[in-house]
């Protein structure tokens, strides 16, 4: 189990649990890419180099399949959680997992 922008994540089961009566099945890729932003935050992801890591080194890197599962994963958090700001996507470029933002914007937030 990992966390990720304050929810469990359980590959074993793979499952996201946003509580404990509310536990959303995922599916390997987006496990996967939850795994991967996870596991690199602060850090520029480039598209190829998120889809050789969860489709594996011979996946088309020109596809746009991973862009339709942030998407899936972005609206899962926001039907279920509080959104996920904390992953930007650079265009032309990638993405970019900052867990520290999010942090600095809800601060930001309750100050007003």
């Amino acid at each position: 189990k990992f966390n990720f922008h304050g929810v469990t994540v359980n590959p074993g089961q793979l499952e996201i649990i946003f509580s404990e009566k509310n536990k959303i099945k995922l599916g390997k890729k987006e496990l996967g890419i939850i795994y991967y932003l996870a596991n690199n935050p602060g850090v520029i992801i480039s598209r190829g180099s998120l889809i050789h890591a969860v489709w594996g080194p011979h996946a088309d890197t020109r596809s746009r399949s991973v862009d339709q599962y942030i998407t899936k994963i972005r609206l899962l958090f926001e039907k279920h959680a509080e959104g996920l700001g904390c992953v930007r996507t650079l265009h032309g470029i990638g993405y970019w997992y900052e867990p520290a933002s999010e942090a600095k914007a809800a601060k930001k937030s309750r100050r007003a």
